[in-house]
């Protein structure tokens, strides 16, 4: 009896030693999910400022067309907004990229289950958005050719842009990326 109690407790031993060796993640996955966490979340922070300057810039032409038609803007601004706009989506494109690729590391961690919690979450938003990005890209080339034609002297309809498929589809996007976003917040709380 004490021989197999003996045999037992060694194989615990070196059970227990074998673990430790090889780690079930630990300390070590632990800070590299966190500097994953910090890396996405950094991409993805470029992203929203990038979106609050497209947004800005949106509001200066429309507000310039209203006030002016089309004669307050030439066709060279048409095209140097147009490059302005995709280079801003190019951007936003790259930023999305390296947030997933970030949050996707996160998931191959061990004993960081939280921290995939919370990438999952944050992966949704990125989907999400780069689904956005088609929509607006879709939107702004509608746009940019109702501009190319308009009459000197007349005033756009933008209802005929903010009643669109792809205007409609924004919206609804833009309302699941604010609750995804919220979800996410309080399973990053729980992780500070």
């Amino acid at each position: 009896m004490r021989k197999s109690l003996v045999i037992v407790l060694a194989a615990l031993l070196a059970l227990t030693a074998a673990v430790t060796i090889l780690g079930c993640g630990g300390e070590k996955d632990l800070e590299t999910a966190k500097s994953l966490m910090k890396e996405g979340d950094l991409s993805y922070d470029k992203v929203e400022t990038s979106a609050s300057a497209l947004e800005q810039k949106q509001s200066e032409i429309a507000k310039s067309l209203l006030s002016g038609g089309a004669t307050s803007i030439t066709p060279q601004q048409i095209e140097q907004t147009k490059e302005e706009i995709s280079k801003t989506v190019s951007e936003m494109e790259g930023d999305l990229e390296a947030a997933k690729a970030s949050y996707e590391q996160i998931l191959q961690l061990e004993g960081v289950e939280k921290y995939k919690e919370y990438a999952r979450k944050m992966l949704e938003v990125v989907e999400k958005n780069q689904e956005l990005l088609v929509q607006v890209e879709a939107l702004v080339a509608k746009f940019m050719q109702m501009l190319s034609t308009m009459q000197p002297g007349t005033v756009p309809d933008l209802t005929v842009l903010l009643e669109s498929e792809e205007m409609k589809k924004i919206n609804e996007l833009s309302e699941a990326i604010d609750n995804l976003l919220s979800e996410a917040g309080k399973l990053k709380k729980d992780l500070e």
